[in-house]
């Protein structure tokens, strides 16, 4: 008596589109490794899938959102300065 069934019903169309997504996402790559160098440079390496595109984002610290992004295909290092 106190349910409301059109809600529930958009709340499970949204779970089935997001699960949909997520089962034809790329498989993530494997061995991510972020190098301890004393610099203001991060370098990130990673075992990369054969013609995998990537997106690697960054932000400041102190920034609540992403201020930059690079598509990496087919490598497995990127160096951000």
């Amino acid at each position: 008596e106190y349910m409301d069934w059109k809600y529930l019903a958009n709340v499970t169309r949204l779970n089935a589109l997001a699960l949909g997504q997520l089962s034809n996402a790329a498989m993530p790559p494997k061995n991510v490794r972020i190098t301890n160098d004393q610099a203001h440079d991060t370098t990130l390496t990673w075992d990369s899938e054969p013609d995998q595109t990537y997106v690697v984002y960054w932000r400041d610290t102190a920034s609540s959102v992403w201020q930059g992004s690079i598509e990496v295909k087919g490598k497995t290092t990127v160096l951000k300065k």
